[in-house]
């Protein structure tokens, strides 16, 4: 007895000197090679730190692009299950738990609260404020109808998460039970969940009859995790671990010098640990002629999701264009000596032309006002003037720099949608605009010419 005794006493020493040891680790959770050549990596460590991890690809350390603590400020969707499955203590449990967390919170973190039964209905827009969130979570009752729209959920929380201002975020979907009415599939929640940047915690409610592997798969896809609970009174403690949890996380991102086709091999280091090494592997279909490549942006992405934004697109696009078509036509040799000899020469057909061209410019009267009065004493400016002196155009220098930057907008947007690096997007954006100067230059050229002849 006592021999025994010795021995487990030895053993519970040993335990609680390799423990620390154990918890003083670092793991790669998930690799996301979708926005190649950028690859996104989610690393959690043994205790929260104010620094980021180091990564290494095939031993070399690697310049971040970004490094994100998702225990910072982040926007959150708790995604809650009120089928007709979850009524009563099943229910009432998971809306104590989630208040609990919403309370909880960093004061910069910003959630908003999605329900779904028969099918999602996004209840609060996101919020720094806790007010919102628990009213909308005191008030939530069992749906009235049959259905469990748990796909759709997640694909609805990830496109409200994709306008969000902050770059973590972070859908926290709890259920009792397996989607039976979403019009979305499983592969496309996981897909949605990608494209906004958003990691999945799945927190399940299990049951005999449960299956946990679709949620495994949303989860490990979307470098979330998966909780699973014996009965909703465990409740407050999952949603109290991804807490934890999310204080652990960062999210690096990169850009990778493997190429399609390659493996290469990732550590990540953190405490003075070292994670164990994973492997990524990038598609051949990620190179030249790929399908859906990352292109070069303009403007942050957040800007091309956005309704607004491709509508504003669209009305600049106009604009620029139909200045163009307009200066082209009025294009008129000899306007400028005309203008000259205008009080001499002045008939009742210059005044009507003269009134036309007042009208035509009368709404942009104000911005080319503005324009003149920031950028007339550059030397750019002066030197664009008596270039287009020399080649006696009717165009005036507000209207030029106007057309050599419709014309970069429009060189650089056809190189995007091509799907070109950022290198050749620049270098677009660069020759188209010159062009226009290019054509001033070559009138005011032929002009100089015509008078040494």
């Amino acid at each position: 007895m006592r021999r025994s005794t010795a021995l487990y006493l030895a053993l519970a020493g040993a335990i609680s000197i390799l423990a620390p040891a154990a918890q003083g680790g670092v793991s790669i959770k998930g690799i996301d090679t979708g926005g190649y050549p950028d690859v996104r990596v989610s690393v959690v460590t043994s205790q929260h730190s104010s620094s980021a991890p180091t990564l290494t690809e095939n031993g070399l350390r690697v310049s971040l692009v970004s490094a994100e603590n998702l225990g910072r400020a982040k926007s959150v969707v708790l995604a809650l299950d009120r089928s007709r499955s979850m009524r009563g203590k099943a229910l009432a449990d998971a809306l104590a738990a989630a208040r609990a967390f919403v309370r909880a919170k960093a004061p910069s973190d910003r959630i908003a609260i999605v329900g779904f039964g028969s099918r999602a209905v996004q209840l609060t827009r996101f919020s720094s404020t806790t007010t919102d969130a628990v009213g909308a979570l005191r008030t939530m009752a069992v749906d009235s109808q049959e259905g469990t729209a748990l796909y759709d959920a997640v694909v609805a929380s990830a496109r409200a998460l994709a306008v969000e201002p902050l770059p973590g975020r972070v859908i926290i979907v709890l259920t009792d039970g397996r989607d039976v009415s979403s019009q979305a599939s499983l592969e496309a929640a996981i897909a949605e969940s990608k494209n906004s940047g958003a990691s999945v915690y799945a927190i399940a409610i299990e049951s005999p009859q449960f299956s946990p592997e679709p949620l495994r798969k949303l989860a490990k896809e979307t470098s979330g995790a998966y909780h699973g609970a014996a009965s909703s009174a465990a409740l407050g403690r999952e949603y109290s671990a991804i807490a934890g949890e999310l204080r652990r996380t960062w999210r690096l991102e990169y850009a990778t010098t493997a190429r399609p086709g390659e493996d290469a091999t990732l550590r990540a280091v953190a405490n003075g640990s070292s994670s164990q090494p994973a492997t990524i592997s990038l598609p051949s279909s990620l190179g030249p002629g790929a399908a859906d490549p990352k292109p070069s942006r303009l403007l942050p992405d957040v800007f091309y999701r956005t309704v607004l934004g491709t509508q504003v697109m669209a009305l600049v696009s106009f604009f620029i264009v139909l200045l163009a078509a307009t200066l082209a036509m009025t294009t008129v040799k000899g306007a400028r000596l005309r203008k000259r000899l205008a009080p001499h020469l002045i008939t009742t057909s210059d005044i009507r032309k003269r009134k036309q061209e007042k009208e035509r410019f009368a709404a942009a009267a104000g911005l080319f006002r503005a324009t003149e009065g920031a950028l007339e004493h550059w030397k750019f400016w002066q030197r664009l003037e008596r270039l287009l002196e020399r080649s006696d155009l009717p165009l005036r220098t507000v209207e030029l720099v106007y057309l050599i930057a419709g014309a970069a907008l429009l060189g650089a947007t056809f190189g995007t949608l091509s799907g070109q690096s950022a290198l050749v997007t620049f270098a677009m954006r660069l020759g188209s605009g010159f062009l226009p100067i290019g054509v001033v230059w070559f009138h005011a050229s032929r002009r100089l010419e015509a008078f040494g002849h």
